[in-house]
C-alpha cells in the first residue's frame, strides 16, 4: 500500500474520518469496525458522545494583550 499523506485540513469531525477510512481501509476491515456488534449499543453510545462534545480551540480566537499597570 503506498504511503499517502493525510490532509488534516479536510477533516473536521468524526464522520470525515469515517469516510476517509471507508476509502482507505480494506472493505472487510472497514465493515467489521464500522458495523458494531449485536445491538450496537456501544457503537451508538460512542457516536452520541462524539456528537455531544464541543471543541473550542483557544488558538482560533484573537487575543489582545493589555498592559497590566498599577500605581502603588
Amino acid at each position: 500500500m503506498p504511503n499517502r499523506k493525510l490532509n488534516s485540513s479536510a477533516i473536521v469531525n468524526i464522520e470525515d474520518l469515517r469516510r476517509l477510512a471507508e476509502r482507505r481501509v480494506p472493505r472487510s476491515v472497514f465493515d467489521y469496525l464500522d458495523g458494531g456488534a449485536d445491538a450496537e449499543v456501544t457503537l451508538a453510545e460512542n457516536c452520541r458522545a462524539f456528537r455531544d462534545a464541543t471543541f473550542r480551540p483557544r488558538n482560533a480566537a484573537t487575543w489582545v494583550l493589555k498592559p497590566h499597570k498599577a500605581a502603588l
